[in-house]
C-alpha cells in the first residue's frame, strides 16, 4: 500500500541544487536578496516585505521602482526559484517560503559577500 508522505519529507528529500543552476540563480542581485531574506529564522516571507527589502537594498523606494520590482519578481524571480525548487511561492496570498535547497546556496551567498561580488544586504 502506498502512503503519502509529508511535505516537509519530500523538501527533505531535495536533490541538491546543480552548479549550473546555483551560479544562474545567484548572477542576479534581486534573487540573492530574495533567497537570503527568505533564509531569515521565520523561513518565510511575504512579496510585500520582500519589495520594501529590495527598493530599501536599491536605494530607490520610488512607487515606480516598487512597481518594477513587484513585476520582476512575479513574472522572473519567484517562479525561477520555485522552479528550481528553492522556495514556494503563494500567488494567492504573496507567501514565499525557502524549501530545504536554499540551505544548498548559502556557501555561495557567504562566498560572494565575503569576496565583495555582493554587498550580503537583508
Amino acid at each position: 500500500m502506498k502512503t503519502e508522505s509529508s511535505t516537509s519529507d519530500k523538501i527533505g528529500r531535495q536533490p541538491p541544487v546543480s552548479q549550473f543552476t546555483a551560479f544562474t540563480i545567484l548572477r542576479d542581485d534581486r534573487r540573492r536578496t530574495t533567497l537570503r531574506h527568505c533564509l531569515h529564522p521565520l523561513g518565510h516571507t511575504t512579496v510585500a516585505a520582500l519589495i520594501d527589502t529590495i527598493a530599501f537594498h536599491e536605494g530607490d523606494d520610488s512607487p515606480a521602482n516598487r512597481e518594477r520590482i513587484a513585476i520582476d519578481l512575479h513574472h522572473v524571480h519567484l517562479p525561477l526559484l520555485a522552479e528550481a525548487n528553492l522556495v514556494r511561492y503563494d500567488r494567492t496570498d504573496g507567501r514565499i517560503e525557502a524549501r530545504a535547497g536554499v540551505s544548498s546556496l548559502v556557501t555561495y551567498l557567504d562566498a560572494m559577500s565575503t569576496s565583495g561580488i555582493d554587498d550580503g544586504a537583508v
